[in-house]
């Protein structure tokens, strides 16, 4: 795999009604000085985030779940003694996440990766498999644009299933899609598995 700043990668597995995606994104500070990242995850209601690993260079970073104030404690002592911090919030209002990471050096690399979970639909044999409409963005105070809208999107589709699959509607089959986007969907002889790759650009 590219380890691309500009491109999304997914990797989705289907059997029957759910579909477990997993997420990979890479973020390089393009600056000649120390940022603070935010990483924002829009979550829609029918999508749980079941995990999310951040590395910073070559250190992995798994959460921890304590009480808030304490969080931020922590998390501020690590900024003011010029080591990294990590924070994570959820937003019930909003349906999402947020990301903090402090001290991010100039050059160095983030890459996240992220598991999410969806139930999908299932009517007389066809799969209604809609991609996540929005993915997670990347934040700096000084980026003036959200990047994230500009991305590509590499994924690849494993769907399995018992019954013979007859239609599959995804979002990628829209006209609008076709415009900006290439697909190969290659079936298994007694068509109950289909292997899709697919690239959107932006």
């Amino acid at each position: 795999m590219e380890e691309r700043d500009d491109t999304i990668y997914l990797n989705s597995q289907v059997n029957e009604i759910f579909a477990t995606t997993e997420l990979i994104q890479f973020f390089t500070n393009p600056l000649d000085n120390a940022i603070e990242l935010l990483i924002s995850f829009p979550i829609k209601e029918e999508i749980s985030l079941t995990k999310f690993v951040v590395t910073i260079g070559e250190k992995m970073v798994i959460s921890k779940v304590m009480k808030k104030e304490k969080a931020e404690e922590k998390y501020e002592d690590s900024i003011a003694s010029g080591n990294q911090g990590f924070i994570s919030r959820y937003n019930e209002e909003m349906t999402s996440y947020t990301v903090n990471i402090g001290n991010i050096n100039p050059k160095q690399k983030v890459k996240l990766n992220a598991i999410f979970i969806q139930m999908i639909g299932s009517q007389d044999m066809s799969y209604e498999f809609n991609i996540m409409e929005k993915y997670p963005s990347f934040h700096y105070k000084e980026l003036n644009n959200n990047e994230a809208r500009y991305k590509i999107i590499k994924a690849n589709f494993k769907i399995e299933t018992q019954s013979k699959i007859t239609r599959l509607i995804a979002p990628f089959y829209d006209e609008d899609a076709k415009k900006k986007s290439t697909y190969e969907v290659a079936f298994s002889n007694d068509f109950k598995r289909a292997d899709i790759k697919y690239v959107k650009n932006p």
